[in-house]
């Protein structure tokens, strides 16, 4: 009953921690811009990464506060196409997004508020070690035209201006074999708060020295439908449970009576071995022969049996 029981917390542990303990993902390259003020006053992170080989797993975290627009995949013919996605619980508890690419390559953009102090602008970036572990990394920070007294941590190189006049910095990371966290931050002003991108211009901008590719559509992600799945294993595996227990209740009810130890017949020989003497008959008289055991009639003088006499 107690293993049954065991058993079915085991299996409900197991549904309801999916993703929890993957194991980092291996890329080929990772490729992370960072885009304050791009076409929104967010940041817009665009992480873009090539697996080792198709098909496999993939786990990035995202902020709390975190608004996902797109998830994609490299196609046959290298475009990138919508890829179905789900909200999960990341190795260190917080939001993170999951998919599966069927080629290597794969896109994720998301964006998250800027802190803002006056005309001050701090973007922050952080992918910890237990997610991916790329053989190379490259960091792009893609600033408004207007942006100044720029500062990085790490340091970041100023490299040629986009095509619209942003200022873009570059830093590459090299292998990262030992899994290390991705850290970048970025500081600048911005005192007139214009974005980087005209308004008819943003569906159309490419990134920074980087392969132009088809803008992915918003992203079709399957959020809600994988918490109401988990949702509906939970209730069965709990319907098991509670199943289990009651099945374990009437089988244990159903049971036989576990019976009494069998306790050895008192009969007069055994009495007279144990030296114990035979219950009386009659007033004054032996009930049993003393020669060879046999019951005396109530009437009788000497055994019908041995002819010894009664005592």
């Amino acid at each position: 009953m107690r293993n049954r029981i065991l058993l079915a917390l085991a299996l409900l542990i197991c549904l309801a921690a999916p993703v929890f303990a993957q194991e980092p993902t291996g890329l080929k390259s990772l490729r992370i811009a960072l885009w304050p003020e791009f076409d929104d006053p967010r940041l817009l992170v665009i992480i873009d990464g090539e697996t080792n080989q198709p098909g496999q797993t993939v786990v990035i975290p995202v902020p709390a506060e975190a608004e996902v627009n797109a998830v994609a995949a490299a196609g046959a013919d290298g475009n990138l196409l919508n890829l179905q996605w789900e909200n999960v619980k990341g190795t260190d508890g917080g939001n993170a997004v999951s998919f599966k690419p069927a080629q290597t390559g794969f896109r994720l953009e998301y964006y998250v508020p800027l802190i803002t102090k006056g005309s001050q602008r701090l973007a922050n970036f952080n992918l910890p070690a237990s997610y991916v572990n790329a053989t190379k990394v490259d960091i792009e920070a893609l600033l408004p035209p207007s942006a100044t007294n720029i500062g990085s941590d790490p340091a970041m190189q100023p490299s040629s201006p986009s095509d619209n006049g942003g200022k873009v910095y570059l830093r590459s990371i090299g292998a990262e074999a030992g899994g290390a966290a991705i850290k970048q931050n970025l500081t600048y002003d911005n005192p007139t708060g214009a974005l980087g991108v005209a308004e008819d211009a943003r569906a159309t901008q490419a990134p920074a020295q980087a392969t132009p590719a088809p803008a992915p559509a918003t992203a079709t992600g399957s959020g809600t439908s994988s918490r109401t799945l988990l949702i509906g294993l939970l209730g069965i595996a709990a319907v098991l449970l509670v199943g289990l227990g009651l099945f374990g209740l009437w089988r244990t009810r159903q049971a036989p009576a576990e019976p009494a130890a069998a306790v050895p017949a008192r009969t007069a020989r055994a009495a007279k071995t144990a030296g114990a003497k035979p219950a009386a008959g009659a007033a004054g008289s032996d009930r049993f022969c003393r020669q060879c055991g046999t019951e005396f009639q109530r009437e009788d003088k000497f055994c019908r049996s041995c002819g010894a006499t009664r005592r």
